[in-house]
């Protein structure tokens, strides 16, 4: 086991990572099936509307380079 990395110091939280992961992509839907179901509505298109145009406003921030001096 020697190839597996360790996660929090611990191979046993590696272990139980790996399991839940393969649990979640067994077992729950992926997004395909999600998709089939999503009935969009004009709700959405507004919801998706205002997040995309704050979004959008949010990119004329100025922010400082945070390793400047590196």
């Amino acid at each position: 086991m020697s190839y597996l990395p360790e996660f929090f110091g611990s191979k046993i939280f590696s272990i139980l990572t790996l399991i839940g992961l393969t649990f979640s992509v067994s077992f729950l839907p992926n997004t395909q099936e999600i998709l089939a179901k999503l009935k969009p509505t004009w709700w959405w298109a507004v919801w998706i509307g205002v997040l995309k145009s704050v979004a959008l406003l949010s990119l004329n921030r100025v922010f400082e380079f945070l390793y400047f001096q590196f």
